[in-house]
């Protein structure tokens, strides 16, 4: 299955009760499954959620309704990932999969202008980054290392 899920709260024009689909699991997959839905929401009814509107709208009548948005052709190696950061604005942006680092995971590129702007998101490995930080687990932004990377 390539399809992700993520939840959200956004403001919509149109509502459709499922009557028939009973549990979350199965407003999941009837979403799922129908090409017009984009976005469900599960909470003792199926509901599928269309047409996002403005708030300020009076013709908005679900607002600030928290919903699971569909994401198709989904997956950690074919999908690119918004980090935000507010400490540090430069590396905010889409980092997209560029490689495989092996039993690590996906590697994950953030392009630049140049290639001090272009920032690399990676599984940490204790062995390959211990030396530059400390990290247990967890993910590494980093960048080209000209004198290391191609020895």
């Amino acid at each position: 299955d390539d399809t992700c899920w993520t939840k959200t709260q956004l403001d919509f024009l149109n509502v459709q009760e499922k009557a028939d689909y009973k549990s979350d699991a199965d407003c999941r997959k009837a979403c799922r499954a129908d090409f017009g839905c984009t976005h469900y929401k599960f909470d003792s009814k199926c509901e599928f959620f269309s047409a996002r509107c403005d708030p300020s709208n009076s013709v908005c009548q679900n607002k600030n309704v928290e919903v699971n948005e569909k994401i198709p052709n989904c997956g950690e190696r074919s999908t690119c990932i918004r980090l935000t950061e507010n400490e540090h604005k430069f590396l905010a942006g889409d980092y997209c999969p560029v490689g495989d680092n092996g039993p690590l995971g996906p590697v994950f590129r953030k392009e630049g202008m140049t290639v001090q702007d272009t920032f690399y998101l990676t599984p940490y490995s204790d062995s390959r980054d211990s030396s530059q930080i400390s990290c247990v687990g967890g993910w590494v932004i980093k960048q080209v290392n000209q004198q290391a990377d191609f020895q």
